[in-house]
């Protein structure tokens, strides 16, 4: 923290701070998944030499989400070396009212609960001419906030079982995009977990078609497949609807 204190106090004046502000609502068939959230976060340059990939920032941000039976809030910091790769940290804390999540036996493992987590991971954006491709890697240590001895608890992020009191899950994400036109993208979008002490795994693959319908609002949606802990594959539909009311530096 005094680092990052001392980092901020010898920004560059002559650089301009700026907000940014960003709504999400996601949508999944399977496993059953359904969240609103909101994320704001204030840019604080470090370089600039033009707008659209040769400047660096840090940006700390805060995230409330519901799923109105499971709500989460967080907080992250952001360091961009370069507006393409982003190097974050933080911590969240959820809050789970509800027994029957789906995919678990919430009688043999702990589902109503409050999690602690404290993550951090690189993300990388590339790009030239239409095709775009972007790569996140993140390890999330949980930790549950009430006593349950010896029992394992579920993930909500990637529908594994955590072992009793404290897990890490690695999740790498993957999207590689063709820009059909300024409001077409199709695409393919992957994402896989592994929880580091019970050894489970499981991923979700789609193919997606994203369309920009107004400034600042576009929506992402596509057929997948989802491989669960006990390696079956189930049919998947995701939709993805975002709002950014303000851009801010961050381009992803």
């Amino acid at each position: 923290m005094k680092v990052l204190i001392l980092l901020i106090a010898l920004l560059p004046l002559s650089l301009r701070a700026e907000w940014d502000l960003k709504a999400t609502q996601l949508a999944r068939s399977y496993p059953t998944a359904f969240f609103i959230n909101a994320t704001g976060g204030y840019s604080l340059p470090v370089w600039k030499k033009d707008d659209k990939v040769l400047y660096g920032y840090v940006r700390p941000s805060v995230t409330a989400q519901t799923a109105f039976v499971v709500h989460m809030a967080q907080a992250q910091i952001d360091i961009n070396p370069i507006s393409i790769l982003n190097l974050y940290a933080g911590k969240s804390y959820t809050e789970r009212d509800y027994d029957k999540l789906p995919t678990f036996d919430c009688v043999a493992i702990v589902c109503d609960t409050k999690v602690k987590r404290d993550y951090y991971g690189a993300r990388l954006a590339l790009g030239g001419g239409p095709i775009l491709f972007m790569a996140d890697f993140k390890w999330n240590r949980s930790e549950l906030d009430e006593h349950h001895p010896g029992r394992q608890y579920a993930d909500e992020l990637s529908s594994l079982i955590s072992s009793p009191g404290s897990d890490t899950l690695f999740q790498k994400t993957f999207i590689a995009g063709y820009k059909l036109s300024e409001k077409w993208m199709m695409g393919y979008l992957g994402q896989f977990n592994e929880m580091r002490n019970t050894k489970q795994e499981s991923n979700m693959q789609y193919y997606f078609n994203q369309y920009r319908f107004k400034e600042g609002w576009e929506i992402l949606a596509g057929p997948g497949v989802f491989k669960t802990r006990t390696d079956s594959n189930v049919l998947s539909v995701i939709s993805l609807l975002t709002w950014k009311p303000i851009k801010g530096l961050p381009l992803f």
